[in-house]
């Protein structure tokens, strides 16, 4: 009975010590994912500076109308700011969820230094802040985009 138990002890040590990464992989995994996540919030900042240059140019085109035309124009300048409005709102949404996802798999790649029950602590903790930050950014996201439909009407 104890020769086998023996050899299921070290079994079993030995697949909780490979189930954690050495400070060095876990170094290199977070360093990694900062870079990702640096570029996927550059990206989406580009994105959002792209949206909000087009409706920019949307707003001061229908004001240009407005300034030559009558109320038909108003409705139109309205209507621009609205729609400008909403696609500032939903470009911000992207960079803040980028941002929430880069720092999200940043604190994921660091968990991994640890193991069992203090590994899922590191997790859950990690998706609730993540859960949190994007809830935050769609309320925003939200009150802009009821903000934009008032004013459109």
């Amino acid at each position: 009975m104890m020769k086998t138990m023996i050899p299921m002890a070290v079994c079993a040590a030995f697949l909780l010590t490979a189930c954690q990464e050495t400070a060095q992989e876990t170094r290199e995994d977070v360093a990694e994912a900062r870079r990702d996540a640096a570029e996927n919030v550059r990206d989406a900042r580009e994105d959002r500076n792209e949206a909000v240059a087009g409706a920019r140019e949307d707003v001061g085109a229908a004001r240009q109308d407005y300034s030559n035309q009558d109320g038909r124009a108003m409705t139109n300048l309205s209507g621009a700011e609205a729609d400008a409005m909403s696609s500032t709102a939903n470009a911000n949404y992207d960079v803040a969820l980028a941002q929430a996802t880069g720092r999200y798999e940043i604190a994921e790649e660091a968990c991994d230094a640890f193991s069992g029950a203090e590994k899922d602590a590191c997790n859950s903790t990690a998706e609730a802040q993540f859960e949190a930050e994007k809830a935050k950014a769609i309320a925003q996201r939200d009150k802009v985009l009821a903000s934009a439909d008032r004013h459109n009407n």
